[in-house]
C-alpha cells in the first residue's frame, strides 16, 4: 500500500544482474546445447557405421539441467542474505523515524512561532489600547480648560468677561505644548503592529489634538483682538472726550475774541484758537490711526474734524487780520469761518452718540473671520472625538 512518504522508497535496479537472466538468453543457450549434441550424434552416420541409439534428449536434458544448476548457484550467490535484508529494513525504518521526528520538530517550531506571534500581537494590541486610553485622558485634561474657552468664544467681545479671557489666554501656550506632545505620541503608536480599528482611533486622536490646537489658535487671536478692542474703545472714547473739551474751549475763545476790544484780548483769543486747532488735529490723527490699524470706520468723525479744523483756521485768520488792521480781510475770513463752522455743526449733529460703539462694530467685523475658523476647527474636533468614542465603546 502506498504511503505518505512513498517518495522516500528507493527502487533497486535489478535488470541485467545475476539473479535476473533474460528468457531469450536462456532459450538461446538451450538451443545451442541441443545443436552441439546433434552434430556429435550424426558423426557415426558419416562413417557408415550402424546407427547408435540417439541420445539428444538425454544430452539436452543434461545440458539444460547443468545450465539451471549454474544459474541457480549464481542467483543464490547474488541475492542478499537474510541479515542484510533485515539491516536494510532497519535502516529504512530509522530514516523514516528521523524524518518523522524532523517534521514533528518543524511543526512544533512553526506552531510555537505562530503562538508567539499571536501572543505578541495581543500584547501589542493591549499596549496600544493602554496608550490610547492614556492619550484620551490627556485630551480630557486639556478639555477642562477648552470647555471654558469654548463658552467665552460664544461672545468673544463681551466686556464683562475680559478678565476671564485674559486668564485663559495666559494658559494657552501650555495647552498648545501638551496637544503637540499628544500628537507626537499618537503618531509614534502608528509604528506598532496594530489592527485597523486601533489605527483609525490613533489617527483620530492625532487629528483631535491638531484640531484642538486649531481651536486654541483661533481663540487666542479672538481673545487678543477682544483685548485690543477694549483698549481701542477706551482710546477712541478718550480722544473724543478731548475733542468735546477742545470744542467747548474754542467756542469760549471765539466768543471772547468777538467781544475783545483790546489787542491783548484778541491775542489771547487767537492763542486759544490755535491750541484748539492742534487738539483737533491730534484727535484726527488718533482716529485715522485706529481706523487704519483695525479697519474701524471713522469716516464721519474724520469729516467733522476736518471741517472743524478748517473753521478754526478761518477764525484764526480773522483775528490775525484784525491785529494787522486789515478789516476787509478780517470780514472775508469771518464770513468763511461762519459758513465752515455751520457745516461742522451739521456734521456733528449726525454723529452717533458713542464713538465706542463704532469701534466695537469694527472689531466685530474683524472677529467674524476668526470665529469662522474657530467653528471649523471645532466641528473637526467633534468628528474626531466621535470616532474615538466609538473605538473605546
Amino acid at each position: 500500500m502506498a504511503g505518505s512518504f512513498d517518495f522516500l522508497h528507493i527502487k533497486r535496479r535489478t535488470e541485467g544482474s545475476s539473479n535476473e537472466l533474460s528468457f531469450d538468453v536462456l532459450e538461446h543457450m538451450s538451443d545451442e546445447s541441443a545443436g552441439k549434441s546433434s552434430r556429435r550424434a550424426k558423426e557415426p552416420k558419416a562413417l557408415k557405421t550402424p546407427k547408435a541409439p540417439k541420445a539428444p534428449k538425454a544430452a539436452k536434458t543434461s545440458t539444460t539441467a547443468s545450465l539451471h544448476a549454474t544459474t541457480g548457484r549464481e542467483t543464490a550467490a547474488s541475492l542478499p542474505s537474510q541479515g542484510e535484508v533485515e539491516k536494510r529494513k532497519k535502516a529504512r525504518q530509522a530514516h523514516r523515524v528521523r524524518l518523522y521526528a524532523f517534521v514533528a520538530v518543524a511543526v512544533v517550531v512553526l506552531v510555537a512561532v505562530g503562538v508567539y506571534a499571536g501572543l505578541r500581537f495581543q500584547e501589542d494590541q493591549a499596549d496600544v489600547t493602554s496608550h490610547v486610553n492614556e492619550l484620551v485622558e490627556r485630551l480630557s485634561a486639556v478639555d477642562e480648560s477648552l470647555v471654558e474657552i469654548d463658552g467665552m468664544m460664544a461672545d468673544p467681545l463681551n466686556a464683562d468677561e475680559a478678565e476671564q479671557r485674559a486668564k485663559y489666554l495666559a494658559g494657552m501656550p501650555k495647552l498648545t505644548t501638551e496637544l503637540n506632545r499628544i500628537s507626537v505620541d499618537a503618531q509614534s503608536l502608528l509604528s506598532l503592529p496594530i489592527d485597523e480599528l486601533a489605527e483609525l482611533a490613533v489617527e483620530q486622536i492625532n487629528s483631535a489634538a491638531q484640531t484642538r490646537n486649531g481651536m486654541l489658535v483661533a481663540a487666542s487671536e479672538a481673545f487678543n483682538l477682544s483685548s485690543e478692542s477694549s483698549a481701542q474703545v477706551a482710546r477712541a472714547n478718550s480722544v473724543w472726550n478731548d475733542v468735546l473739551k477742545a470744542d467747548q474751549h474754542v467756542r469760549e475763545a471765539i466768543s471772547d475774541s468777538n467781544k475783545a476790544t483790546t489787542q491783548e484780548a484778541t491775542n489771547e483769543a487767537l492763542e486759544a484758537i490755535r491750541s484748539a486747532i492742534d487738539e483737533f488735529s491730534e484727535a484726527l490723527w488718533e482716529l485715522q490711526d485706529i481706523s487704519g490699524t483695525y479697519g474701524v470706520d471713522f469716516a464721519d468723525q474724520e469729516a467733522y474734524l476736518t471741517k472743524k479744523i478748517e473753521a478754526l483756521q478761518l477764525a484764526a485768520a480773522t483775528d490775525e487780520a484784525l491785529l494787522a488792521g486789515n478789516r476787509a480781510a478780517a470780514t472775508t475770513a469771518n464770513d468763511a469761518y461762519a459758513e465752515a463752522d455751520a457745516e461742522a455743526v451739521r456734521l456733528a449733529a449726525e454723529l452717533p452718540p458713542s464713538i465706542g460703539d463704532i469701534v466695537q462694530e469694527g472689531f466685530t467685523k474683524n472677529m467674524a473671520s476668526i470665529e469662522e475658523r474657530y467653528q471649523e476647527a471645532r466641528e473637526r474636533t467633534v468628528v474626531a472625538d466621535s470616532v474615538i468614542r466609538d473605538y473605546l465603546g
